[in-house]
């Protein structure tokens, strides 16, 4: 009697293809759940990157974009002491009378030559600020356009991951 109830029981488990006593459902099922659970959050991951790679990549348009501006503010502050000296020399036509044939040909003031000194010392030091400046910006935009690159390999790993 009891080979035979040992018979049905090794029957009956045979027809659930459970041959043990071990539940093989409830490891399938957990196992499922956990893969679903590593998926969600792997993609959830993924997005927090997508969104921090856009949000990087904004930061980096608005720091180009200020130090443009920044750049442009500098250049005017530095001309505009220039610009306003040079209207000095300026002599409106009216007030001009004379032949073509005698311009330049009088001796400068001395007043005017020292002005015209200082302007052109500070027109130098413009370019060299200006130079300066450029090689700033030169070096920034080099590593500007390294981040881009980085962030594009980002992208790129990401979007190759997904199945």
């Amino acid at each position: 009697m009891v080979a035979a109830r040992l018979m049905m029981d090794v029957v009956e488990r045979a027809n659930q293809k459970r041959l043990t006593l071990l539940s093989h459902e409830e490891i399938e099922l957990a196992r499922a759940e956990a893969a679903r659970k590593a998926e969600e959050d792997r993609k959830v991951e993924e997005e927090k990157i997508v969104q921090e790679t856009q949000r990087i990549r904004e930061e980096s348009k608005r720091i180009n974009r200020l130090e443009a501006e920044r750049l442009e503010a500098e250049r005017l502050v530095l001309e505009t002491p220039v610009l306003a000296d040079l209207e000095k020399f300026f002599v409106p036509s009216a007030e001009f009378v004379g032949s073509s044939s005698d311009k330049g040909k009088a001796p400068m003031d001395l007043v005017m030559e020292d002005k015209l000194r200082v302007l052109e010392d500070a027109i130098g030091t413009q370019r060299s600020d200006h130079q300066q400046l450029a090689g700033k910006v030169d070096n920034l935009d080099t590593k500007v356009d390294g981040l881009h690159v980085k962030f594009d390999k980002i992208l790129a790993l990401l979007s190759s991951s997904k199945p």
